[in-house]
């Protein structure tokens, strides 16, 4: 049954065996160990210092994995912090006395937002260009640590331990070849002259694999594979402006997205799942994706909503796991008023069948957006909110799509400071 990861108050006191006298202590108020919050919102960090005795407190520092969040000089000792990144951090406060040394409080831990693990990107040029660092970005959207290395130097090692691995078409294919041919890490291909060499289609240039010019569109593939982000079957426009469109042709183990707008024979976006017999002739040692990406005309800036949908779903499915089930949609959603402003949601998931959790929101009878994502042993967020109606619900998701959304809950600012919620 998973567990809510809110508990009680976290206190870091000092105590001497056989003494009358109690020591200095400061404590956290808020927020408690284990606390989740919506990324981008402001958390308040509030201590509180006691047993001073003829001491004063000088001042309080807020720390954030080691490194300075904020300073507080006058009592209610807090600081509202907005992290800058998806991540787990330990949270620990240092009060400066006018006598005696400094007393501390913590570590408490609190997640922002989606922590998934790390990724490899695999580049040909560092610093990144615009291409790859949009993919870069696009990947911490989804929770992931991403750790760019040159392809040219890389042994294959360093996919060890990720939880996806991303090669880029900015690679001279020479320069990756197999080495990640037998991760056992789930990987995304995007240089199509590595489809061969990760065993992903046969061996021959422009019979099994290739690239096509001039491109606007792809056709996504009948029978709803989790690879076509649920788009309707049929010619999708994905780019802005022409681009450049990879393509291979996979077996018939493979799960097959899109195809080559003219050519169906030629699959823009496939994926082999773990375990697989591949067109070259291995069972891939996990997840598979061949995906049409190009960097050197910065396609990855070129993508529209549609392009980009199909981006996320190769993350979700090659990321995700190995599951034929559905995801069930998360359920008792519900919302507390903590403070003017600052409400905290709590609901139910089945975790064994989610690979994450997001929170959406819409204003008054506007349309839902995603304003956040967790994994699925979370079960409660904390956020600060905007003034005025809102509405927000969950939707759970693992690699073959998105469940049903959950019931709704309710935020209603009225007028100034007094908040309600339904």
């Amino acid at each position: 049954m998973p567990m809510l990861r809110f508990s009680a108050l976290c206190a870091l006191g000092v105590f001497v065996a056989g003494s009358a006298a109690a020591q200095p202590s400061l404590a956290f108020l808020t927020p408690s160990d284990g606390s989740a919050w919506v990324p981008g919102s402001a958390a308040p960090i509030e201590v509180s210092a006691s047993d001073l005795g003829a001491a004063t407190v000088q001042q309080v520092e807020f720390f954030a994995n080691g490194i300075s969040i904020g300073v507080d000089d006058a009592a209610p000792y807090r600081h509202d912090w907005v992290a800058s990144a998806q991540a787990d951090f330990d949270l620990t406060a240092t009060a400066t006395l006018s006598e005696g040394g400094p007393i501390s409080a913590g570590p408490i831990g609190a997640t922002v937002g989606l922590v998934r693990g790390e990724a490899l990107l695999v580049v040909g040029l560092l610093p990144l260009g615009i291409g790859d660092q949009a993919i870069a970005d696009r990947l911490a959207t989804w929770g992931y640590r991403v750790t760019a290395i040159l392809a040219q130097p890389s042994t294959g090692a360093e996919a060890t331990g990720k939880q996806l691995v991303f090669i880029s078409e900015s690679v001279s294919s020479s320069h990756v070849a197999s080495k990640y041919r037998n991760t056992t890490a789930p990987v995304i291909c995007s240089e199509d002259y590595n489809y061969d060499e990760m065993a992903m289609t046969g061996l021959t240039v422009n019979v099994d694999y290739g690239f096509v010019a001039d491109q606007t569109a792809l056709v996504i593939e009948p029978g709803g594979s989790p690879l076509a982000a649920g788009l309707a079957p049929g010619r999708t426009t994905i780019f802005t402006a022409i681009g450049r469109t990879q393509w291979g042709i996979p077996n018939g183990n493979a799960t097959i997205g899109a195809t080559l707008d003219g050519d169906p024979s030629k699959a823009t976006i496939f994926g082999y799942r773990g375990g697989a017999a591949m067109a070259g002739g291995i069972d891939a040692p996990a997840r598979r994706t061949g995906f049409f990406l190009q960097d050197f005309t910065k396609e990855m800036t070129l993508l529209n909503a549609d392009g980009l949908a199909l981006f996320d779903a190769a993350v979700r499915w090659t990321g995700g796991k190995e599951t034929d089930a559905a995801p069930v949609a998360p359920t008792d959603l519900q919302v507390t008023l903590v403070e003017p402003g600052l409400v905290q949601f709590t609901w139910s998931v089945t975790p064994d069948e989610l690979d994450g959790v997001e929170i959406e929101e819409a204003a008054g009878g506007g349309a839902f957006t995603m304003i956040g994502r967790f994994t699925p042993d979370v079960t409660g967020a904390f956020m600060r909110l905007p003034t005025g109606a809102r509405r927000y619900r969950l939707r759970g998701w693992n690699g073959n799509g998105y469940s049903a959304p959950s019931n709704e809950a309710k935020v209603v600012g009225v007028v100034g400071s007094h908040w309600g919620v339904e």
